[in-house]
C-alpha cells in the first residue's frame, strides 16, 4: 500500500487529486494539506508510515521548496513529486535540488502521476516528458540527485537563472550542481 498526502492551497483540485488516486487499487490517501506548514504536521503525524507527498510548489505559509528541503532532511528516504501550473523550468530545478525525486506540471498530471508514483517507490526519479530528455541526460553524466549539491532553501531560497534555449540547459546543470 502507498500511502500518500497531498499538499495544494486549491481545495477543489486537491481533493480531486484525493478522490483519483484514492479509487486506484494499492494507493491511500492519509492526509490532505494546504500548506507547508500543515504538510510537515501531517507528515510528523505519521509515525509508523512512510507517506509519499505530492505537493505544489506555491502555497502560503510556506511554500513547496521550503518544505521539501525540510523534509528531506527530517526524513532520509522522502518521496516527494513537486507540482505546478506554471511550466517554469526554475521550479524544477528548486524542488529536485531542495530533494523533490520528481516533478509533474499539472496539465499533464492525469497522464503522468500514477507513473510517476511508481518509479519513485521504485527508488528512481521521475521526469515529466516535457523536460526529461535534458534532466535524465544530466543524471547520465553527473550521477544521481542524491549525490547532487543541495541548498538549504528553508533558510535562503534561491531564484536560479533558467537559460532560455535548451541548449545551454546541459552547461547551466554542470553549473548548478557541482
Amino acid at each position: 500500500m502507498i500511502n500518500l498526502i497531498i499538499a495544494d492551497d486549491h481545495q477543489k483540485f486537491r481533493s480531486s487529486l484525493a478522490d483519483y488516486l484514492s479509487s486506484i487499487p494499492g494507493y491511500r490517501v492519509i492526509a490532505e494539506a494546504s500548506n507547508g506548514k500543515q504538510l510537515i504536521e501531517a507528515v510528523e503525524a505519521q509515525k509508523e508510515l512512510s507517506p509519499f507527498v505530492i505537493m505544489d510548489v506555491h502555497m502560503p505559509e510556506m511554500d513547496g521548496v521550503a518544505t521539501t528541503s525540510y523534509l528531506s532532511k527530517k526524513i532520509s528516504d522522502a518521496k516527494i513529486i513537486g507540482m505546478s501550473v506554471s511550466s517554469d523550468f526554475n521550479h524544477v530545478i528548486r524542488m529536485m535540488r531542495a530533494g523533490a525525486k520528481g516533478f509533474i506540471w499539472k496539465s499533464s498530471l492525469s497522464d503522468c502521476i500514477t507513473e510517476a508514483i511508481q518509479k519513485i517507490a521504485s527508488n528512481e526519479i521521475y521526469t515529466d516528458p516535457c523536460f526529461a530528455g535534458e534532466l535524465e541526460q544530466y543524471v547520465k553524466e553527473n550521477g544521481d540527485p542524491s549525490q547532487w549539491k543541495k541548498l538549504d532553501f528553508t533558510e535562503q531560497p534561491e531564484q536560479a537563472e533558467i537559460p532560455k534555449e535548451t541548449s545551454g540547459l546541459r552547461s547551466f546543470f554542470k553549473k548548478l550542481f557541482k
